[in-house]
């Protein structure tokens, strides 16, 4: 047992926000109205203190007691501090506070609880959080230790987290740390029953995009069942009207999430409103997401796309225009894909607005091919070949390789329709090619009985003036 103890006692209680509703699960406590911009990453930290400035009224009490020591935490931030807020799921204390001790003053030195934890509520009751401590940079020239512990006012006995100092925990230069309590012999946590993890909400607090990322990729190698657990869906429905642009970009991210760790092919319910979250995208720039989490947001992409495919939206659409800012490489069509869809005219409308957005040529000539696979009726074909006009010989004899293969896979019933669809310039250039593939169905169905559409389909073709069919 970690033999450390503190000399000074302190009186404070350990009080919860009273204007949070016991049953209230809304991110309240990080969503507080201020009038504060959080534009910029300096704005957002003053956010942050307002936010945690708001604590009853024998925290002040606390900050009085101990005087110039704790006022220091409180001063104007500069960039020879960093402000640190510790979140941690503790288990219940039946004598004292939770604390936080470290090696540095600002953590008491190991013997004087400075830092006394708040519960957010009765309802999350293994949550705690500490208020914003200011830590002076040069106190990371050495590693700086701490450890939660459970503060006893009546014998100022502090019983430290796990079984000595092997257990000591190295704070990082992170804003936030994200920690479960380790299980000593008078205190223990079952990490697989916490049915209250909130570092997900936390993270959510913020409106910085990369930051709410990169703390979303920490607690994830940290705490990564948990906080599975809570990346769902419900979490997601919840927050999806949010006015945060950037929060609105976060879920697109945890979308992706749950795409990634879904065994089977994850779909969205038809209710889903996947317009808040593409309407997002508006604003995102090159530099708006974490290079290494460009792949996850593009799952989340996907997710949103297919929704609307397959419900026949068109919001989706939108994505074109401003790909160019985040996807430069526009490797999001790779996994679209229109074979589920059974609505032609969803389909053609689809192709019409997105050759009427402005490409550049690498980006219009990865596009026409990416429709061109998606072709599989001379319908949607004519689409994409009137498009490609100006395009160079290259592609449209890519075009016309594609056409050539459509007519030879095509069922009878298809044939002549797809035939009258075809523009006249290309129509005649493939019109040995419709006989050939008339010839080959009469031989090799020749005993096999037709229905009316297929005899119908055929018959037209024989007799059609344009095939310019002779007698051999």
């Amino acid at each position: 047992m970690d033999k450390r103890k503190g000399k000074n006692k302190i009186d404070i209680n350990s009080n919860i926000n009273s204007n949070q509703s016991d049953d209230d699960d809304s991110d309240v406590f990080y969503e507080a109205e201020t009038d504060v911009d959080v534009s910029t990453p300096q704005n957002y930290e003053n956010r942050s203190l307002s936010l945690f400035s708001s604590f009853t009224n024998s925290v002040k009490k606390h900050y009085k007691m101990i005087g110039d020591k704790i006022s220091t935490f409180i001063v104007p931030e500069d960039d020879s501090y960093i402000k640190i807020i510790f979140h941690v799921h503790f288990p219940k204390v039946h004598v004292g506070d939770p604390v936080i001790v470290g090696n540095i003053e600002e953590l008491g030195n190991w013997n004087e609880p400075k830092v006394i934890l708040k519960q957010y509520n009765k309802k999350h009751t293994s949550y705690w959080y500490s208020d914003p401590i200011q830590i002076p940079n040069v106190r990371f020239q050495v590693t700086v230790r701490y450890k939660y512990a459970a503060y006893s006012y009546n014998n100022l006995h502090l019983e430290y987290e796990g079984s000595g100092p092997d257990d000591d925990r190295e704070l990082d230069i992170q804003r936030q740390q994200f920690d479960i309590w380790k299980n000593n012999s008078a205190y223990r946590i079952n990490v697989n029953k916490i049915n209250d993890y909130m570092f997900l909400n936390v993270i959510y607090g913020s409106e910085n995009i990369k930051g709410m990322i990169l703390d979303y990729d920490r607690i994830l190698k940290q705490h990564q069942d948990l906080t599975l657990s809570v990346t769902n869906l419900q979490f997601i429905n919840k927050r999806v009207s949010d006015k945060s642009t950037g929060r609105r970009l976060f879920l697109c991210f945890l979308l992706g999430h749950i795409a990634a760790n879904n065994s089977e092919r994850f779909e969205l319910p038809r209710e889903f409103q996947c317009f808040h979250l593409l309407q997002a995208f508006s604003t995102v720039q090159s530099h708006t997401f974490p290079s290494d989490s460009r792949r996850v947001v593009l799952k989340g992409i996907d997710l949103l796309i297919r929704h609307n495919i397959h419900y026949g939206l068109f919001e989706w659409l939108e994505i074109f225009s401003i790909a160019k800012n985040f996807d430069t490489q526009f490797e999001f069509i790779n996994t679209i894909s229109f074979s589920n869809c059974n609505n032609e005219k969803y389909i053609e409308d689809c192709f019409e607005k997105i050759l009427k957005y402005k490409f550049d040529e690498n980006h219009r000539v990865k596009i026409i091919n990416w429709l061109m696979s998606e072709c599989n009726n001379a319908k949607y074909f004519s689409i994409v070949w009137r498009s490609s006009k100006q395009s160079g010989k290259k592609l449209r004899q890519h075009l016309l390789d594609n056409i050539i293969k459509i007519i030879s896979e095509d069922e009878p019933a298809n044939l002549h329709k797809n035939f009258t669809q075809l523009p006249d310039d290309i129509r005649d250039k493939v019109s040995d090619l419709f006989k050939k593939r008339v010839l080959d169905l009469l031989t090799k169905d020749r005993l096999a009985i037709w229905d009316e559409p297929k005899s119908k389909s055929i018959s037209n073709l024989l007799n059609s003036k344009r095939l310019n069919w002779t007698k051999k």
